[in-house]
């Protein structure tokens, strides 16, 4: 059974680290999506694709590496 195609409707302008971007674009050019089209796929398949104990130490490891970037949300300003 086929799934309809969901219209991608939802601009979103996130910034991302340059590692992060450059995974995004290997990423994207490896599965023949675009950038936009490999992200979406990510995020709307997380729950499948990640395992959640290993997800959420790397969380833990990201979000103590971003208190130290000023420039990050939440970081010191």
């Amino acid at each position: 059974m086929t799934h309809p195609v969901p219209r991608m409707t939802r601009p979103s302008r996130a910034r991302v680290t340059e590692p992060g971007h450059r995974r995004l674009r290997t990423f994207a050019a490896e599965t023949g999506l675009s950038e936009d089209e490999a992200l979406t796929f990510l995020l709307e398949n997380l729950d499948r694709i990640a395992e959640p104990t290993a997800l959420a130490r790397r969380l833990k490891e990201f979000r103590a590496a971003r208190v130290d970037r000023p420039d990050a949300p939440g970081g010191d300003v």
